[in-house]
């Protein structure tokens, strides 16, 4: 008893530490080595710009303390209604962070409707034929704007979707008509818009931090299922605090850990209902909700790697696991194919083509910065639960990390992942996908090692501390 005792107080005292120097590191812009390798071009650093806010403060600190009371008494009861409380608490806290910032929370439509910020907008408000987008994407991915020319179709097939739906909703359009943008960067953009694309640019404002919420519904049914409740609640809530979840708003990688999380998902429902008929349609559909995100962004194959290394390495009979595996790779292949059908578009193609356009950066250095710009952006706290979690299973000693193929499967692909060098650059934004398994693990470990309700509410209040840090110091996004 006294050894977990005092290795849970030296585990937090590093943490706090290692936070600590980290955010007076960041806030003194020691080096500018903490924010990459080299600026833009051809690498990348994140912009160091320091504008006071402090007054505004107390918006994310209520947030923070109703979360922290909030996990006290779900922890303690673990009754119903937490998953809406989770949903809840995030989207406030993003609002809050938003509100924090040195830009206020209107920059959320800046960042959908300029075309040098996301350029996904701006390029679906040239989509009038599905077909004719798909059919002629390969040879047009090129010359789009931003974030749009080396992504994948769907993202910006949803916000023609958004587009789509806002025609139907013309008894707003004299709402949006009457609104006036006056900052200068966007005004004669805005002014530009038709009344259904200002309704369409507002609506995204809501719907993608409302979507990045969601995350929060499959990773908790996952990791209750996987570990247990307790394990759940925490899960969520660190997931919550992730210093990226708030700092990337509204770009299309904050949701995306949803499809990578179904995917997960369905894969334990379809082990837990191992030689029945569900099984087999839960893996089919693990496939599809993995295939779906990839046509979001390409950071999604690594989560295919992950699914079917994760069940791979679980215990199934050789029947089952041919079957289980077959479905899988059904689902996976399911959506290229009727693209292909439908409207003759060439995934292979289509993915090398993005791989191509890629910016051209050193591959040394980046072996390194990506695994620091990922676990920076989801928390020092994290990053040091993740020393621990590999040093243990590193470690001769056999023990029950050995055993769990979701942290074999998670940190195998992940390094493989850096070695190849597919990403340099922006992997706490590119990466996000990845954190909410991430967040299980760190979870999963650190209450399997006993850590006290007390302990967990300190690296929470680091977490958000980190967070607050980042977004006072650093430009994410402009």
């Amino acid at each position: 008893m006294a050894t977990t005792k005092f290795s849970q107080i030296t585990y937090l005292i590093f943490t706090a530490i290692l936070t600590t120097l980290f955010c007076l590191a960041i806030g003194l812009n020691l080096s500018p080595l903490l924010r990459g390798p080299a600026p833009y071009p051809p690498e990348w650093q994140w912009v160091y710009q320091f504008t006071n806010t402090l007054q505004r403060v107390w918006a994310p600190g209520i947030v923070g303390v109703l979360g922290i009371v909030g996990l006290l008494y779900f922890e303690k009861k673990q009754r119903k209604g937490f998953i809406f409380f989770a949903i809840v608490f995030l989207l406030l806290l993003q609002v809050s962070i938003l509100y924090f910032s040195r830009s206020g929370i209107a920059v959320v439509l800046e960042r959908i409707i300029n075309p040098g910020i996301t350029g996904y907008f701006t390029t679906a408000l040239s989509v009038h034929s599905v077909g004719n987008f798909l059919g002629s994407f390969q040879q047009q991915v090129s010359h789009f704007p931003m974030r749009a020319a080396d992504h994948p179709p769907f993202a910006v097939l949803f916000f023609s979707l958004i587009l789509l739906a806002s025609q139907q909703l013309s008894f707003l359009f004299p709402f949006v008509e009457g609104i006036t943008i006056h900052h200068s960067d966007i005004a004669h953009i805005w002014s530009s818009l038709l009344a259904f694309q200002k309704l369409a640019a507002l609506l995204s404002t809501i719907l993608i931090p409302f979507l990045s919420t969601l995350v929060i519904v499959p990773l908790y049914y996952f990791t209750r299922v996987y570990y247990d409740q307790k394990t759940a609640i925490r899960a969520a809530m660190l997931y919550s605090v992730f210093p990226a979840i708030s700092l990337f708003l509204p770009v299309n990688d904050v949701f995306l850990g949803i499809f990578g999380m179904l995917g997960f998902l369905e894969v334990l429902l379809g082990l837990r209902q191992a030689q029945t008929k569900k099984a087999f349609l839960f893996y089919f559909f693990a496939g599809i909700s993995v295939a779906v995100g990839a046509f979001f962004s390409a950071s999604l194959l690594a989560v295919v790697g992950m699914v079917g290394l994760f069940f791979l390495l679980s215990p199934l009979p050789s029947k089952e696991k041919i079957l289980g595996g077959l479905g899988i790779l059904g689902g996976l292949g399911i959506l290229p194919i009727l693209l292909f059908i439908f409207y003759h578009f060439n995934t292979i193609s289509v993915f090398i083509e993005i791989t191509k356009l890629q910016a051209k950066r050193s591959y040394l250095p980046w072996v390194f910065y990506d695994i620091y710009d990922f676990f920076i952006f989801s928390g020092i706290p994290v990053l040091t639960a993740s020393i621990l979690i590999l040093w243990k299973f590193l470690s001769l000693a056999k023990n029950k990390i050995h055993n769990d193929v979701l942290i074999i499967s998670f940190f195998f692909i992940l390094f493989l992942l850096d070695i190849c060098g597919f990403s340099r650059a922006e992997t706490g934004r590119i990466w996000m996908p990845y954190m909410p398994i991430l967040a299980i693990i760190v979870a999963g470990v650190l209450t399997k090692k006993g850590i006290t309700t007390k302990t967990f509410v300190i690296i929470l209040v680091l977490q958000l501390l980190q967070l607050l840090i980042m977004q006072e110091f650093w430009v994410t996004l402009w």
